[in-house]
């Protein structure tokens, strides 16, 4: 493994190379852990959109906007490792 310095490539020293490897290694656990968010947030309509679906769900009685949070609940599992 390399690293840049002053535009000069220099080959990392193996506790270097091990520190690298183990903070790499941290960053994917945590990438893991919370992937679930990101994914939820993609699938939830707008904050705008939401707010409309309520409006007309009391107007008219029905429960989309529940459903709707349901369903990304549903495809879209919270997972803790």
């Amino acid at each position: 493994m390399n690293k840049i310095v002053n535009g000069k490539t220099i080959k990392l020293s193996a506790e270097e190379e091990q520190k690298v490897l183990a903070e790499w290694q941290e960053n994917e656990e945590i990438k893991q852990q919370t992937d679930w968010i990101h994914k939820r947030q993609r699938a939830y309509r707008s904050i705008q959109e939401q707010l409309d679906m309520i409006y007309w769900d009391k107007k008219n009685g029905t429960n989309l906007w529940e459903e709707h949070i349901d369903f990304v609940k549903l495809t879209v599992p919270k997972t803790i490792i």
